[in-house]
This record gives C-alpha cells, sequence and structure tokens, in this order.
C-alpha cells in the first residue's frame, strides 16, 4: 500500500512540475501573429519579424508605404477579420479610401490579400513593385495609370476586376499569366500590352471588356480559358496563335462586332457557344486536325460561312447544321529560288 501510494505522489509531482515547466515556457514564448501600431498603421508580426498592414488612419492624396515599419520589413497588405454572422468579415487596409489618388507599393512587398485596396472611388494611379506575386485591385472606378515595375519574380495571380475606367496597361516580363477575372469588367479598357512570356489566358480574364477594339496576342500563348473574351462587344479581329489548340466554352461569345478570326491549323476543338452571336462573322477557316465543334458554337451567326477542305469534318458540320460552306483555298505560291553563288560550269577540253 504505500509502495503504491509513494508512486501516485510521484505521478502528482511529475505533472505539476511539468504543468508548471510548460507555463513558465509559454510565458517567455510571444504568440505570433502581434498586433502593433504605428506611424499611422496597426500591422501584424510574424515569426520571421515580417510585417503585414491590415488598417491605416492615414488620409492623405498620395499614400508611399513604408518598406519598414518600426525596424519591422513590409511584406504584405492585408485585412482587419472581424467575427460575422457566417464566418468572418475582410475590411481592407486602404478599403473604401475615398481620399487617396495614388498609392505608391515599395519593392519587397509581395502580396496583396482579400479587399486590401477595394472600393477606392478616387484612386488614379497605382505603382505595383516587380517583387508582387499575389496583387488585387478591385472596384477602383477612376484608376486609370498603372505602373508594374519588371522584375524577376513570376507574378502567380491579379486581378483589376471592375476598375472600369482604365484605359491600357503594360504587362512586363514577370506575368506570364493572365489571371481569372484579371480585367473582367474595365470597360474603358482599350489597349493591353502584354509581354512576349504570356502562356495562358484564363477564365473570364476579359469578359465585358466592351472597347476592347483588338489585341495583339503572344507567340506563345497556348491556353485561353473559356468566356475569356465574352461580350467584348468591340473587339474586331482576332488572331489565334498557332499554339492554342482548342477555343474553350463561350470564349467569344456576345463578340457582335467581330468580324476576323484567324484560327491556327492545329486546333482540334470549338467548344459550346465558343462564338454564339458573334452576329459580324462573315468566314472563319477550320482546318483538318479540328475534329469537334460544338452544336451551339456558331448560335446567332447568321451571316457564317465555314471555310474548309472538302469532305472534311468542317464540311460535314455546316452540312448539318445548314451553315454555307466553302472549300478552302490551299493553293501555294512558289517563290523564285534565289542562287547566292553562281553556278559554276564545268567544261569538257
Amino acid at each position: 500500500m504505500k509502495t503504491t501510494r509513494l508512486i501516485r505522489v510521484n505521478i502528482v509531482f511529475a505533472i505539476s512540475f511539468c504543468t508548471v515547466f510548460i507555463l513558465m515556457f509559454s510565458s517567455c514564448k510571444e504568440l505570433y501573429p502581434i498586433t502593433k501600431t504605428a506611424e499611422g498603421y496597426t500591422f501584424e508580426i510574424d515569426e520571421n519579424q515580417n510585417a503585414t498592414l491590415i488598417k491605416t488612419d492615414i488620409l492623405a492624396e498620395t499614400i508611399e508605404i513604408p518598406s519598414e515599419i518600426s525596424s519591422y520589413k513590409v511584406k504584405k497588405l492585408s485585412c482587419v477579420e472581424e467575427a460575422a454572422l457566417v464566418g468572418v468579415s475582410l475590411t481592407g487596409v486602404f478599403e473604401g479610401n475615398n481620399v487617396v489618388k495614388e498609392i505608391i507599393i515599395p519593392e519587397g512587398v509581395v502580396e496583396t490579400y482579400g479587399p486590401a485596396i477595394a472600393n477606392c472611388y478616387n484612386l488614379e494611379k497605382i505603382t505595383i513593385p516587380g517583387t508582387m506575386t499575389t496583387f488585387d485591385v478591385v472596384r477602383c472606378d477612376n484608376l486609370k495609370e498603372v505602373n508594374i515595375v519588371d522584375g524577376d519574380t513570376i507574378t502567380e495571380s491579379f486581378s483589376f476586376s471592375d476598375c472600369s475606367g482604365l484605359e491600357e496597361i503594360y504587362l512586363p516580363k514577370q506575368i506570364n499569366k493572365i489571371s481569372t477575372n484579371a480585367f473582367a469588367r474595365c470597360y474603358s479598357l482599350k489597349n493591353v500590352k502584354f509581354s512576349k512570356n504570356v502562356y495562358c489566358i484564363e477564365s473570364v480574364a476579359f469578359q465585358g471588356c466592351t472597347s476592347l477594339t483588338n489585341i495583339d496576342l503572344p507567340d506563345k500563348l497556348s491556353e485561353i480559358g473559356s468566356n475569356a473574351f465574352q461580350w467584348c462587344t468591340s473587339l474586331q479581329t482576332i488572331d489565334v496563335p498557332s499554339k492554342v489548340r482548342i477555343i474553350e466554352s463561350w470564349t467569344f461569345d456576345g463578340c457582335k462586332s467581330l468580324e476576323i478570326v484567324n484560327l491556327p491549323e492545329d486546333l482540334i476543338k470549338i467548344g459550346d457557344g465558343a462564338f454564339r452571336d458573334c452576329v459580324s462573322l462573315e468566314r472563319i477557316n477550320v482546318y483538318d486536325e479540328c475534329d469537334y465543334i460544338a452544336d451551339n458554337a456558331f448560335d446567332g451567326c447568321d451571316k457564317l460561312t465555314i471555310c474548309g477542305m472538302k469532305g472534311s469534318y468542317a464540311e460535314q458540320y455546316a452540312k448539318k447544321h445548314n451553315i454555307p460552306f466553302e472549300k478552302l483555298d490551299t493553293t501555294i505560291q512558289l517563290s523564285l529560288i534565289h542562287i547566292s553563288e553562281p553556278t559554276r560550269l564545268l567544261s569538257i577540253s
């Protein structure tokens, strides 16, 4: 009995000692993130001693975000999280700031999260560093000037959706993919200059860009997502690069001014509603590699003639859907052969 009681006492003592040790250790170690306030910002410090700005009291027409705050490097722009009826609500660090006209983000910042820059109705200009991997600028109606600095860090995703005043943009080399919703409903967008590295345009990227009349797609482009140019009602011409093999569903749906479409010879598929209601489209070349066209791909294209090879799938499709068909002219014009060196004549003596 005494031995059992002694064992119990030792166990209780060991548990008590461990509890005290854990409490002492925990009191010495800071729990991250740590929230601080300085220089007009509320920010969170992570375990790497980097700062994420979540709120500001600064009201000025030009805001130059600091690269460091209280000796902490600023890495992210984010939001204040508050409890809501369902989940949490997010309020961005600059969300709803109607005083600021220009925001300058310094080198070293890598990310914006959620509505960090949103509903800034008087924002006209923003500078984005080459270090950014993810950024969103949303519903800033008067934004007209975007300066994205050239960098070596690949931009993984970005968006200027619902920035209805944006008229043109230059995309530097680190942007090799146009993200989902990137320019959706940018109603004033007229000119987009791609970097040559762009290989993908994701879904809904330019949906509703009603001022876009033409767009020069880069040669490396191999993927165009569904609804990518849907309702671009002023778009007149499009040259689809040679590496694109599929026109996805609803890609050019509702492009009512589209007159000229040049499809690549290696295209294999045209998806649902891809050219639906392209009422100005008169001719389209469909080559032998294409072996699938959705039944509704050209719904509403009442002026359309499909051009293809005699006996091809394109001809069968045209007949099935009562679309005029013309044999594709495959005449190859031979050029003169130029001899760079004079021909030597051999004489027999």
